[in-house]
């Protein structure tokens, strides 16, 4: 506990987003309790400018899906935005914990949270790896017959269709190695034609492509602005030796 109240940090959101079209009726305050998260505050506009910028382009009479949100960075900005309706699904317990948190603290009540993964079968998932604090992300899982504070279920995710209305739909996908597994637990989703746009992350050399085929057999195709839009995240990642890549898919016209 000492190492978290020396890093006990707490943000405006309203500034770390600077000139984002902010649309929330209060600032939005967040603490952060360890230097992983203060990290991921700090670096909410630069890390993954593409991501910042297709939630502020998204209208506020919209439905956003985040799928793997952490500790709620992009679901906190979605809020900020203004976008009424927001689904957000962490199965990290203490990322989910973490986010929870700051929308309690902020009175925030337009965000559904739940503690899944999102799969095509359901299972349970232990993870693993040698930084298990809140704000971590790049964990080891695997499926697991163990229940303890690591082991989360992962659900197939279809059936949440039935439940959303006609609004534009946009989908976050950042999962770390499981993506088309969670493109397969939201099939239903992708079929819907309210489904605008899908911001996917991809973590390993091959997955792109699947994506992308997977994406145009829906309709989908990578969104050219988003490609092209400066500063972005392919070029810090480059730089680094870092596979991992954000696409965004619009419905092709």
């Amino acid at each position: 506990m000492k190492n978290l109240k020396l890093d006990l940090k707490k943000f405006s959101l309203k500034k770390l987003l600077g000139d984002f079209d902010y649309n929330y009726h209060n600032d939005i305050f967040i603490k952060s309790l360890n230097k992983i998260e203060t990290y991921r505050w700090e670096t909410i506009k630069t890390k993954e400018p593409e991501t910042i910028e297709w939630i502020n382009n998204i209208d506020k009479e919209s439905i956003f899906i985040d799928i793997g949100s952490n500790i709620g960075i992009f679901t906190i900005a979605a809020v900020a935005k203004g976008i009424k309706q927001i689904i957000s699904i962490e199965p990290y317990r203490k990322n989910f914990i973490t986010l929870c948190r700051n929308l309690e603290e902020n009175h925030i009540k337009n965000v559904a949270a739940f503690n899944i993964g999102i799969s095509d079968s359901s299972e349970f998932v232990c993870f693993s790896g040698s930084n298990l604090e809140s704000g971590g992300a790049e964990f080891t899982y695997e499926k697991s017959n163990l229940f303890n504070i690591n082991t989360t279920l992962f659900n197939n995710f279809n059936f949440i269709e039935k439940y959303l209305n006609d609004k534009p739909l946009y989908i976050k996908i950042d999962v770390d190695g499981g993506e088309i597994n969670a493109l397969n637990g939201i099939k239903n989703l992708l079929l819907r034609s309210n489904t605008k746009s899908l911001l996917i992350e991809s973590s390993a050399n091959n997955t792109q492509e699947k994506i992308n085929l997977i994406m145009k057999k829906y309709g989908f195709e990578i969104d050219k602005y988003y490609e092209e839009f400066r500063p972005h995240s392919i070029v810090r990642r480059i730089k680094e030796n870092n596979i991992a890549r954000n696409n965004v898919y619009s419905k092709s016209k």
